[in-house]
């Protein structure tokens, strides 16, 4: 089992100390001798398993610790070999935020012209803090965001990387789910769940437009209506978006010339932080069932998912109208704004004008996924690193994540791994993490 974050459930302004720790190990093990001890309690480790109807090995796990009291130090304890692991409780975010995406993990990421579309369209729609977490991307696009994160502008943060287990005769990363996003998108909900009114979980091929041009105004209306909801959930508006090269490039154009072919019936779930206790994909009904949870109708604002393989501006006056009004000169500032900010720094001018214009590894992995997603074969485990290309067919450059494990032995061939220490690295190959 692997431990990866720790948090505190109740509000900082509270005296209780129930811990939260977030991990992942293999499915339908659990561990009756794992018990949470701090400097003066000992309670029982309480076992829940997160995630979907899947068919890989490993899964995701809440161990809930019911102390009396916050504690300054958190170990786990094994009672059966009196082993114990030192688990470090994250401290609770301070700054207040009204709307926060939560991206899902960038797991391969190249499509720098939609990236970096949604991640400008979702700060002018009035999201105040972008987190992504990150496993792997090209390095140029990577390069161009760091900067971002300097400007304040989005938070990287590092994703969910496996150790090898010499014990098992298949890599841990290959069989969990998504590669563990779900995992992410938890710890951004526990790192954000008491400083931030609303979270949106989004893809970075997906943009929320609320239809009178503010996040906060319209999750507020809705909520309004519907007091006792937790959640709601947007429905997408498939379209597809125009290629676009680095030196003609309109950062406003794929929401612009938007052309959307049918709207579905599920779509990206917003949450009220304090109301849930796990994060979730799309279409959180499917894993949740609660009646709490909100599906809003196609009348009501949409999310645009940019996942048609085709672009053809000769359809233009077919396609679906926007439950969407921008106030005036939306586009034109965004533009403004974005040019002014590349032509102010020769150093990001330079990281961008030399992102490539051809997808590289997209068109090779698509067939895979594909057969992921549609369960073409009985029992797949959807894990999209089941689908990268070999290495001699990648000339990429890429940064990726990179980790090394602390090992504890709990006896009974069962081990319990932490992080020691974790970074990003350039590499010639974006196979390898």
């Amino acid at each position: 089992m692997f431990i990866s974050s720790a948090y505190y459930l109740d509000d900082p302004s509270l005296e209780t100390g129930r811990v939260r720790i977030l991990a992942v190990g293999e499915k339908e093990k659990y561990d009756d001798s794992l018990y949470c001890r701090s400097h003066n309690q000992t309670v029982e480790a309480v076992f829940r398993p997160i995630g979907h109807n899947d068919h890989c090995q490993w899964r995701i796990y809440f161990l809930d610790c019911e102390f009396a009291s916050r504690t300054g130090r958190l170990e786990l304890y094994n009672l059966i070999n009196d082993q114990t692991v030192r688990v470090r409780v994250s401290q609770p975010a301070k700054t207040k935020h009204n709307v926060v995406v939560c991206f899902n993990q960038a797991n391969l990421l190249e499509n720098w012209q939609l990236a970096m579309h949604v991640v400008e369209m979702y700060r002018n729609l009035g999201a105040d803090l972008l987190v992504l977490p990150v496993l792997n991307m090209i390095t140029e696009l990577f390069e161009v965001l760091e900067q971002y994160e300097q400007d304040g502008l989005i938070r990287i943060v590092k994703g969910v990387v496996l150790p090898a287990v010499k014990d098992l005769n298949y890599d841990p990363n290959e069989e969990l789910e998504n590669v563990g996003r779900l995992l992410a998108a938890n710890e951004c909900l526990y790192d954000n769940k008491h400083t931030a009114k609303y979270i949106i979980f989004s893809d970075l091929d997906e943009l929320l437009l609320p239809k009178n041009g503010d996040y906060f105004d319209e999750f507020t209306r809705i909520r309004s209506l519907h007091l006792k909801v937790s959640s709601f959930e947007f429905n997408w508006g498939i379209s597809a978006a125009p290629a676009q090269s680095a030196n003609s490039y309109d950062v406003t154009r794929p929401l612009k010339d938007v052309m959307v072919r049918e709207v579905v019936g599920f779509g990206t779930p917003v949450v009220i932080p304090q109301k849930v206790d796990a994060a979730f994909e799309h279409s959180p009904m499917n894993a949740m069932s609660s009646p709490r949870h909100l599906r809003l109708s196609r009348t009501d604002s949409w999310s645009i998912k940019f996942i048609f393989p085709v672009y053809n501006a000769a359809l233009k006056n077919l396609t679906i109208p926007l439950n969407f009004s921008p106030r005036i000169g939306f586009y034109f500032s965004i533009m403004d704004e974005f040019n002014q900010r590349l032509n102010q720094n020769r150093g990001l001018y330079n990281k961008f004008k030399s992102l490539p214009s051809q997808l590289s590894f997209g068109p090779k992995i698509e067939p895979c996924l594909r057969i992921q997603k549609l369960r073409s074969v009985p029992y797949t485990c959807i894990n999209q690193r089941n689908c990268l290309p070999a290495i001699a067919n990648t000339s990429r450059r890429c940064t990726v994540l990179k980790r090394t494990f602390h090992v504890s032995s709990f006896g009974a061939g069962r081990y319990l791994y932490s992080s020691l220490r974790t970074e990003f690295s350039r590499h010639h190959s974006c196979v390898v993490y």
